[in-house]
């Protein structure tokens, strides 16, 4: 058992995927289709040389939690090693994609001044791909196409910037923020959201107070009672925010929701 388990993540190890693989195509056929997945992480290794390796550990840990929870009742998740991970799954080429989609969101995380997310390509077997080696080739080949494509944005960019910024500053604002994105971003699923509004809403919940950067510490910290002129400042803060966030206009969506998060409806 252990010579075929990940010590780590307690996921199955490259030993397993491989003869789990082999099997697999050597009985399956035309009425029993199966995916392949493989997925590799983008942002672990700056991740893994700010923190240090036992937090890097720790993230593995969780990542591969998340990724066995959601693909409990439909596939089989492995460590390939270091930040790669792969799924074979009872799927035809129909219901690949959502599935696939699915396991890459479990393989993501944001926290204090990271983000944490995974690029990944599939192939549908044995329709792609009769052996092994082929069916590897074609799906790696297919994720670093997809990671290629996924080059970081302005967007995001400007993003992590800001939230950088706000820990910097002052590092319970930077936690908070990150509380309310990991809060948001379930939320807005199962409000049925999905694609950029998804992506807007965790942007927006992480960014919700960075007009506060302009407000004085003095204030901020007073350890009394807000004077009605200081109430009046802290309150205009996601005014501020849309302002600053408005200022980049691969962020003019995200700068819209910010000025509205502290509406008392």
């Amino acid at each position: 058992e252990e010579s075929l388990t990940d010590a780590l993540t307690e996921l199955g190890n490259r030993r397993c995927f491989m003869l789990d693989l082999q099997n697999r195509l050597q009985y399956s056929g035309e009425a029993s289709p199966f995916v392949l997945a493989l997925y590799d992480l983008d942002g672990f290794k700056s991740y893994n040389d700010s923190v240090g390796h036992l937090a890097g550990d720790a993230l593995l840990k969780r990542l591969a939690a998340k990724l066995a929870a959601a693909t409990a009742s439909w596939g089989k998740p492995y460590r390939m090693g270091g930040d790669e991970f792969c799924v074979l799954a009872d799927a035809s080429a129909g219901e690949a994609d959502k599935l696939v989609a699915a396991a890459a969101q479990a393989l993501s995380e944001e926290g204090e001044g990271f983000v944490i997310t995974s690029a990944y390509g599939a192939a549908v077997l044995p329709d792609e791909a009769a052996t092994p080696s082929d069916a590897l080739r074609l799906a790696d080949t297919r994720m670093y196409a997809q990671k290629e494509s996924r080059r970081p944005s302005i967007r995001g960019q400007t993003s992590g910037v800001l939230l950088r910024a706000q820990t910097e500053r002052d590092r319970a604002l930077g936690e908070h923020a990150s509380d309310v994105a990991q809060l948001a971003y379930p939320l807005a699923q199962r409000l049925g959201l999905e694609g950029d509004q998804l992506q807007q809403v965790r942007q927006a919940a992480g960014l919700h107070d960075v007009g506060k950067l302009s407000i004085p510490d003095a204030i901020l910290e007073k350890p009394g009672p807000l004077t009605a002129d200081e109430w009046e400042l802290v309150r205009r803060h996601p005014v501020i925010g849309q302002r600053i966030l408005a200022s980049a206009p691969a962020l003019v969506d995200v700068a819209e929701i910010v000025r509205s998060t502290h509406e008392r409806i």
